[in-house]
């Protein structure tokens, strides 16, 4: 498959924002590189019918971004790339990184010894989001590291790489449910699954949302942007049961307070919430 790589040259005050539109508009993958007082963030878009939409609504989104960043300046380039040409260069980038008290992502491609009491998540990510790098991925891991009990049944949508997924079975629950609505991202999640021996444990599938899914969840994760958030919400709120718990991610800041009246409107108490940089995680209690 053929990808097309866009560059973002920009300022290290609007950087997150930068990587939050890139999440936002759909990118698969996304590196950052500090040039000596400028940030370079490159994103993925796959090279199919949605593409010539998908950079319209991105290049129109990143003049708006101005208005949060008063004297930002954005310069942005692209160009046609083939998938083994980012992934060999994504290489250079992805090292073991230690999340929390006890969960470690590691690349495939890496060694890493582990300690007393870690759990390691062996990743390849490919072109899907998800390695633990990202804020918004890191403090989801994190909320799912203090809120997994053994035993739990775990729904985890937009689920990327799989990270979350992988994550709260290593944690302990009984069975996990990993949705996407994009087969790239299926595909690779289902491969890390398989890297980490849990097939017996997480089932990943394509799907909307929580659409079909039975009731039966205690906790429902999802690190993805505010509007599909927004309306993952009245679905969860149907399917979790009182005191069922709901962490989300992939919130930038000003969309918080919108996400928090949202959650109140819909039953869920706000039970903890994280900021790093830019970016919000929350979780919620059902009741």
């Amino acid at each position: 498959m053929k990808w097309q790589e866009i560059s973002i040259t920009t300022t290290p005050e609007a950087s997150e924002a930068v990587a939050g539109l890139f999440y936002e508009t759909g990118a698969q993958g996304l590196v950052l590189e500090d040039k000596g007082g400028q940030v370079v963030l490159r994103g993925y878009l796959p090279q199919d019918k949605r593409l010539k939409a998908r950079l319209q609504d991105f290049k129109g989104r990143l003049k708006a971004i101005g208005r949060f960043f008063p004297g930002c300046r954005a310069e942005m380039s692209s160009r046609s790339i083939e998938e083994e040409d980012w992934s060999d260069a994504w290489k250079a980038y992805f090292k073991p990184v230690k999340i929390g008290r006890r969960l470690v992502v590691k690349p495939s491609w890496e060694e890493y010894n582990p300690r007393p009491g870690e759990l390691v998540m062996e990743l390849d990510p490919g072109m899907a989001f998800g390695t633990g790098t990202h804020p918004t991925t890191a403090m989801a891991l994190e909320m799912l590291e203090e809120f997994i009990k053994p035993g739990h049944v775990v729904y985890d949508v937009g689920t990327g790489s799989g990270i979350l997924a992988i994550a709260a079975a290593l944690l302990g629950a009984r069975r996990v449910v990993a949705v996407d609505n994009d087969p790239v991202a299926v595909r690779t999640a289902r491969e890390n699954v398989q890297r980490n021996g849990l097939e017996g444990k997480i089932k990943v599938q394509e799907g909307d949302l929580l659409h079909g899914l039975p009731p039966g969840a205690h906790v429902v994760t999802a690190n993805i942007v505010a509007d599909v958030l927004l309306a993952l919400l009245p679905q969860a709120a149907r399917l979790l049961p009182p005191a069922g718990r709901l962490i989300l991610g992939g919130i930038i800041a000003p969309r918080a307070p919108e996400l928090v009246s949202a959650l109140r409107s819909h039953g869920f108490a706000v039970t903890k919430r994280e900021r790093r940089g830019d970016w919000i995680a929350l979780a919620a209690t059902q009741g």
